[in-house]
């Protein structure tokens, strides 16, 4: 049953008697479990059509409904976000395992969810998914969905899934490409394990199944500080790295000679620890893999040049600072120097070490507020500490470690604004700020 949050006045489903707080049972017998559910079998694409709705009405009684509707018909309800399949691998590399403890307790959920995958991109390995969740994948069209392969070899995907996964992973995703099953795949490479040979028979496995499987993504695995196992596992090295991007490009132009579309992609992170400059824009086609911290360098450059064009000089001096990661910060002293030449603001780039994860850990996105602050304490920031986005929770002001920005602006005692994280982004926030907090307005 699927619990409804609410109604919307003047609509359908108000009309046909539902209430906030009724569950719908089933929908044309189909039993509902969750928003997917509803839309899928509530949904017509061309005409008209009678559906049949049982709800239980929250004093026990069941209302059986008969209505009519067209294409396009929105019933005018709203239910609970979905909430998500817990996993139940056990990979030697996953990154919750290696989490310090006194973080946000939704850190420490591993999510495991197909549904999750089909609406919001997150990746999963389908290692323990039952037949019947496959059978509604191919029904409903859930697509496209992201899937963390790993390896294409059984052996080597059990190693590192840490379990015997129910289905081969070629065979699973072969059965949902003849579906009509549309599909991005991700490798996270484990050096010497995953890596020369087993990692260029996945590739090619992968590449066999275009186009349902529209991308693959190579990006190196990720360690911390607080791992509580022991392992083999360890970083790339800086010859790995080279040696997997030699890999990834040959096949990149093999793939792009042969059907048009280079399909592999490599992370930016290799290109960073192997001290090998980035490709260019055009190399990653339509970023099928952005989030995935596969191309974001390349945009980065490209987006900058465009800004930076518009960029005219503030109305006023200003002498404000930014934080990185380390991983980015090459390219975004370049950039800053470049703003600053533009538009006379004097910007200090503090790179931030992470000493909640570690030294391994390097990205921007994972920087803590206690990082921030200890680092920070006492270096002149100027009148504003601008602070992007990506370190912040989705809809939230606070960071990794429940530091949120006033917490920051008390500690180190000068404002903190956050930005979009992007060179467009930037410059918007120093824009606002420099027009609306000039210190030396009478107001």
């Amino acid at each position: 049953m699927l619990e409804v949050s609410l109604v919307e006045s003047g609509g359908i489903a108000e009309e046909i008697g539902i209430e906030a707080g009724d569950k719908i049972v089933t929908l044309d017998a189909h039993e509902i479990n969750d928003s997917i559910d509803f839309a899928f079998y509530s949904s017509i694409e061309e005409g008209e059509k009678e559906i049949n709705i049982v709800v239980s009405k929250a004093d026990g009684s069941i209302l059986d409904i008969d209505a009519l509707i067209e294409a396009g018909d929105d019933l005018g309800l709203s239910f609970p976000p979905i909430e998500a399949m817990h996993c139940g691998n056990k990979c030697i590399f996953c990154f919750v395992h290696q989490l310090p403890k006194g973080l946000r307790r939704t850190l420490y959920v591993k999510d495991e969810d197909y549904r999750l995958s089909f609406l919001m991109g997150n990746y999963v390995t389908l290692a323990r998914i039952e037949e019947r969740d496959v059978e509604r994948i191919k029904e409903q069209k859930l697509s496209p969905l992201y899937i963390s392969v790993h390896s294409t070899d059984p052996s080597t995907r059990e190693k590192l899934l840490g379990i015997k996964p129910r289905r081969e992973i070629l065979d699973l995703m072969q059965e949902l490409a003849a579906s009509g099953i549309r599909m991005n795949s991700q490798i996270v490479v484990c050096p010497g394990i995953n890596d020369g040979a087993d990692l260029e028979q996945s590739i090619n496995d992968l590449h066999g199944l275009c186009p349902s499987v529209m991308s693959l993504a190579v990006v190196p695995v990720g360690l911390t500080s607080h791992r509580n196992w022991d392992s083999e596992l360890r970083p790339i090295s800086k010859e790995e790295a080279r040696k997997t991007i030699l890999l990834v490009e040959a096949k990149q132009e093999v793939f792009l000679a042969d059907t048009g579309s280079r399909f592999v992609f490599i992370a930016d992170e290799y290109y960073l620890k192997a001290d090998m400059e980035i490709p260019d824009y055009d190399v990653y086609e339509d970023f099928p893999q952005l989030e995935n911290g596969v191309g974001m360098l390349a945009d980065f450059r490209s987006e900058a040049a465009d800004v930076l064009e518009e960029t005219e000089a503030l109305g006023r001096a200003l002498d404000c600072s930014v934080v990185t990661g380390l991983s980015p910060l090459a390219e975004i002293s370049r950039f800053m120097e470049a703003v600053s030449e533009r538009t006379g603001a004097v910007i200090k780039v503090f790179p931030v070490k992470n000493r909640l994860f570690g030294d391994t850990v390097t990205v921007t996105g994972l920087i803590s507020g206690q990082d921030i602050v200890s680092q920070l304490k006492g270096e002149s920031l100027g009148e504003v500490l601008f602070i992007p986005d990506i370190l912040l929770r989705d809809g939230a002001s606070s960071l990794i470690d429940d530091y949120n920005l006033d917490m920051i602006k008390d500690k180190l005692g000068v404002p903190v604004v956050s930005f979009n994280s992007t060179p467009g982004g930037f410059l918007d926030a120093l824009a606002l700020w420099g027009e609306n907090n000039n210190p030396h307005d009478s107001k």
